[in-house]
């Protein structure tokens, strides 16, 4: 559900958010056969000479090998940029070195590696293997498939966790492979944390030991920048490597890292940047942060006591406590099971403003998302404003953002309502009201069950 609601410190409590997802650029890597070459920043580290070198083999079997490092880079652009402002998990920082591979003993030793992936024993079989290439399939068309968690698609198997290659099929492969095992890696060691999930996980970062694949994207940028197209996670090389590989380099590839969060845009953060900074928000900030101090030195019961007493003191008015209620009740009815069948209504603000706050309303009471291709102007700070303003009129409870699903059912135009089921799916455009266009595919439709139960009210719809 787009509107979520997150802690905030006393005496507010509760903060009421939007939850946006997007693709950002949040890390760089490096993949090379040289100990110490740092590929994308452009010169080598002297201090680790010929250790733990990596290498391409060819053995009598006529089988290809390889082992390469990998350097992982902090990289938060958004941040930098300042493109988006007052979000619940926003990484920020600077350009820093995170891992270097060269210096963790587990990279070199298959052995030493089992401490990190000990699971990898269970998919160490021709069976667990031979499902990958669902997998590689998803990933050649779509996206990858985060239930196959031990597959990298094309590229062969997640495991081990650590440089060594086998069935090398091009220098590409390799490097990409060992990139995508590095993010698994540092996944379970805690150093990447996960950002989508239900209720408060959209306010606060948390530990995931399992890669989600299908929120992660990959781009070379060295040695032969490649800025038109970014990858799934397990696609094949071969759409794309000609030329990138050439037989006179030495195999160092150089990739920027995008990942899909889900974050919290919090209320009362859609405002020009040049307004923030002012005396008053720098005193406010300033007492926020002695606040948080005061209260990280209080026991636990005291604590509890003095929240309590806050709450008491500085209580919510009726009205706000029953909104707040009722969204909390509405997400956790939304949340309940991933639905296989459902509806969805796509629309456009380029709407007049009128008819699209009318089939809002009318995709609210039948309980189907409404969905928009992109943003407004491609500008996040005048989209979230008009999601808001149609939220706070009562238009609807939000909207989501999804291109995707655009692509997957072809929609050229709107509005048009899509019933999808088991059997497939059935679509419905023009400016019909959505009761007329439910009664459509209830007559003829191969998902006519689903619009019935829509009809009757008691229908799932869902993504």
């Amino acid at each position: 559900m787009p509107v979520q609601i997150c802690p905030a410190p006393p005496p507010l409590f509760r903060r009421i958010g939007l939850a946006i997802g997007y693709w950002e650029p949040m890390a760089l890597t490096d993949v090379t056969r040289s100990p110490g070459c740092m590929v994308n920043l452009g010169f080598s580290l002297p201090a680790f000479g010929k250790t733990a070198q990596g290498t391409a083999k060819k053995d009598e079997k006529q089988v290809n090998g390889a082992f390469c490092h990998v350097h992982w880079y902090k990289y938060p652009l958004t941040y930098w940029l300042n493109i988006i402002t007052s979000l619940g998990c926003l990484e920020g920082g600077d350009l820093d070195i995170a891992y270097l591979s060269e210096i963790d003993p587990t990279w070199t030793d298959s052995s030493l590696t089992t401490i990190l992936n000990p699971e990898a024993v269970i998919f160490a079989n021709p069976i667990a293997q031979g499902a990958c290439a669902a997998d590689a399939i998803a990933s050649a068309f779509n996206m990858p498939l985060d239930v196959l968690f031990w597959c990298a698609g094309s590229q062969g198997s997640m495991y081990p966790f650590n440089g060594q290659v086998s069935n090398e099929s091009s220098p590409l492969q390799s490097s990409l492979l060992v990139s995508e095992r590095m993010a698994f890696k540092l996944h379970r060691q805690g150093m990447i944390m996960e950002t989508i999930g239900k209720n408060n996980a959209v306010c606060n970062e948390y530990p995931s030991p399992i890669l989600p694949k299908e929120r992660w994207r990959y781009q070379m940028v060295n040695m032969y920048p490649d800025s038109g197209q970014c990858h799934p996670f397990g696609r094949s090389v071969t759409r794309w490597e000609t030329g990138k590989n050439p037989p006179n380099t030495k195999k160092n590839f150089g990739y920027l890292m995008w990942r899909k969060p889900l974050l919290m845009m919090l209320n009362g953060a859609v405002m020009a940047s040049e307004n923030v900074n002012t005396p008053e928000n720098r005193q406010f900030l300033k007492q926020q942060e002695n606040l948080s101090r005061q209260l990280r030195e209080k026991p636990d019961h005291q604590l509890k006591a003095w929240a309590e007493k806050q709450v008491l003191e500085n209580p919510l008015q009726r009205s706000d406590n029953h909104f707040l209620d009722e969204l909390v009740r509405k997400q956790q009815a939304s949340q309940d099971g991933k639905p296989r069948q459902g509806a969805l209504y796509f629309v456009s603000f380029s709407i007049p403003e009128e008819g699209l706050k009318r089939m809002l309303g009318e995709t609210r009471h039948y309980g189907i998302p409404a969905t928009l291709r992109g943003m407004v102007n491609n500008d996040l700070k005048t989209t979230a404003e008009a999601v808001l303003s149609l939220v706070k009129d009562g238009a609807t409870d939000g909207v989501q953002i999804d291109p995707t699903l655009f692509s997957q059912y072809g929609i050229r135009s709107v509005p048009a309502l899509v019933v999808f089921c088991s059997q497939g799916y059935d679509i419905i455009r023009g400016n019909l009201r959505v009761g007329q266009a439910l009664e459509k595919v209830a007559a003829t439709g191969d998902c006519r069950q689903v619009a019935h139960d829509l009809l009757a009210g008691k229908g799932d719809s869902g993504k």
